[in-house]
């Protein structure tokens, strides 16, 4: 289910706003993103089982 596509700004101002109230940002989920042409330290990664 895809909610809402929102922009890279959108999502830079909401880490902000989370830090400025000494939040902290473990994750993030991206469904359907689109890739660009920077480089990924993870292209997918599991619980490492391989059952």
């Amino acid at each position: 289910m895809i909610v809402k596509k929102v922009i890279k700004n959108e999502v830079k101002k909401a880490k902000e706003l989370i830090e400025q109230s000494n939040g902290k940002v473990i994750g993030a989920v991206l469904n359907k993103a689109a890739k660009d042409n920077s480089s990924s330290y993870y292209n997918y990664y599991g619980d490492g089982n391989d059952d």
